[in-house]
């Protein structure tokens, strides 16, 4: 079966979310309240407290962005460093490595699903920054925007891919 690049995001998108959803309800039986949904004419991004972003190229290639809050962040430390005790000065190294690994599972879950189509899929290491700003939108990229209301804040996922995907698909520059 051929598929049109807009569905690759499509697919991509879908896989995510639905690794997410599972990740936290499933293993971290996390809850989510909530869920928003946004495409198409977003033209800014605005993270939370600490936000990691991984690249993916494939059938698509796209950034994708998990933003915590700092409340979702101090949970999920507690989950998983439970029962180690952590220097002072060592605690921001476990946040930003608690961040990392949560988004590498559920990329790596959403990966699962989507090995199927034939299409070697690659993952960037995860870059984590950590405070409040904003980017804008990259002239011919396309923003969608996930966000998960929990009992411990939110979480959103946002995804960053070129508007014209024929073009990155055959190596034009847009």
């Amino acid at each position: 079966m051929i598929y049109h690049p807009d569905d690759a995001i499509i697919r991509v998108r879908d896989s995510v979310m639905a690794a997410t959803a599972a990740h936290f309800q499933n293993n971290l039986q996390i809850e989510f309240l909530s869920t928003e949904s946004y495409e198409g004419d977003i033209n800014m991004m605005v993270p939370r407290d600490m936000t990691t972003i991984i690249g993916i190229s494939g059938p698509v290639k796209a950034l994708i962005a998990f933003c915590f809050d700092e409340t979702v962040v101090s949970y999920l430390l507690n989950i998983e460093t439970a029962g180690l005790e952590i220097p002072g000065d060592e605690l921001n190294i476990y946040r930003h490595d608690v961040v990392a690994e949560t988004a590498n599972i559920v990329l790596g879950h959403s990966l699962k699903t989507l090995a199927g189509t034939g299409d070697a899929i690659a993952l960037s290491p995860p870059l984590v920054l950590e405070g409040k700003g904003s980017f804008r939108r990259p002239r011919g990229a396309n923003f969608a925007h996930v966000s998960y209301k929990t009992i411990y804040g939110f979480l959103d996922v946002d995804f960053i891919s070129p508007m014209d995907l024929d073009s990155v698909k055959s190596g034009n520059r847009i």
